[in-house]
């Protein structure tokens, strides 16, 4: 397993230092991910991979429609601080979502006003699309 798979994951997640640390000690049996066997870096992927895993189906349409929308995002943009900032921004009342592992914790009502505004916002890239003479 290469690490560069675990640190990818860990961008797209937004995990901070201390969570990050947290999933290498749980899954991985280690402090820093140089320690990591293959067998280890394998678990922490997984764990990280089922972090990633929303619990809800309204949790799992949020990540589809941040698949889509990222098409149409710089490449900068297309990572987990993003999407977590898009979600505080238009939800103020998420603010306490610190990674996208915890996508599950919002109410219906949040998760109802994300999903609508990551449809307008595809909706106003797909326009931008449109307008452009080619």
């Amino acid at each position: 397993m290469n690490p560069v798979a675990i640190q990818i994951m860990r961008r797209q997640l937004r995990l901070n230092e201390a969570r990050y640390r947290s999933v290498l000690r749980n899954a991985g049996g280690v402090s820093s991910s140089k320690e990591l066997t293959d067998a280890g870096a394998r678990k922490v992927y997984e764990e990280m991979c089922r972090m990633a895993q929303a619990s809800t189906p309204a949790a799992r349409y949020v990540w589809v429609l941040w698949n889509s929308l990222q098409n149409f995002l710089p490449a900068k943009e297309r990572n987990g601080a993003y999407l977590v900032g898009f979600i505080r921004k238009c939800v103020p009342t998420a603010a306490g979502i610190s990674d996208l592992s915890q996508l599950s914790i919002l109410t219906p009502a949040e998760l109802h006003k994300t999903i609508e505004s990551l449809k307008i916002r595809i909706e106003n890239e797909k326009q931008k699309m449109a307008d452009v003479p080619f």
